[in-house]
């Protein structure tokens, strides 16, 4: 048998967002307690009183209160947004994987002010860009692109290199992105910036989400905050 402590953690561990919202007092834990009950009194393979899974959570609240405290804050040091963007998807192929590797040395010639990116999985490549290379990139392609996307956008966010240690940094964000309805044509990651991809119709709810991390994180405990901030518009 387990001990109660031991698996409220681990139901904690699978559901990231009760636990953030525990973290932040956001959670009434006897409430919670009660709908845990069953699966805890399960998972230890004894019975479990509310009272004593409110205890844990309590417990789990203050330690999760006291690593927040002693973090250091995490800057957000730059927010770029290109437009236009456009996006075409190309089938995964020898060929089109040659094709692909010409744009590498058409990109040399190419401002560096432009968008560029691209992906592949298991069928596909996808290839974000700045609709003024769009043309240049396409005639590389012996075969058209079986998905094009156009009237994207692309709202880069850059954190200094001291923070790509720290857990959960674009996660918030992400939660936040989600609950607005924004739906994502791509979400690119580099070392220290991330991308999110979406129709221009949604930028003003994106940067809504930013301005709002920027107001929530003035609050104490907060850990996000926008130190330099900037914004790049490139068309």
């Amino acid at each position: 048998m387990r001990s109660i402590h031991s698996v409220v953690e681990t139901i904690l561990i699978r559901d990231a967002d009760i636990k953030e919202k525990i973290s932040e007092g956001l959670i009434n834990l006897s409430a919670y307690a009660k709908r845990i009950q069953r699966d805890v009194e399960t998972r230890a393979m004894k019975p479990a009183s509310v009272a004593s899974i409110t205890v844990s959570l309590s417990r789990i609240q203050q330690s999760l209160g006291q690593t927040r405290k002693n973090s250091a804050p995490t800057v957000v040091s730059r927010l770029s947004i290109q437009s236009p963007i456009v996006e075409h998807v190309y089938e995964k192929s020898p060929d089109a994987l040659l094709s692909l590797g010409k744009t590498m040395k058409l990109l040399g010639s190419i401002s560096p002010d432009n968008y560029f990116s691209f992906s592949t999985s298991t069928r596909d490549i996808a290839i974000v860009m700045s609709e003024s290379i769009e043309k240049d990139i396409a005639n590389l392609f012996t075969k058209k692109p079986r998905v094009k996307k156009k009237d994207l956008v692309a709202l880069s966010i850059r954190f200094p290199e001291t923070a790509v240690s720290e857990p959960n940094i674009g996660t918030k964000f992400m939660q936040a992105i989600g609950a607005r309805g924004i739906v994502l044509d791509e979400v690119v990651s580099t070392y220290n910036e991330f991308t999110i991809v979406c129709n221009k119709k949604y930028l003003d709810d994106a940067l809504d989400v930013l301005h709002a991390f920027q107001k929530y994180n003035k609050r104490p405990g907060g850990r996000l905050y926008f130190d330099f901030f900037t914004v790049d518009t490139c068309s």
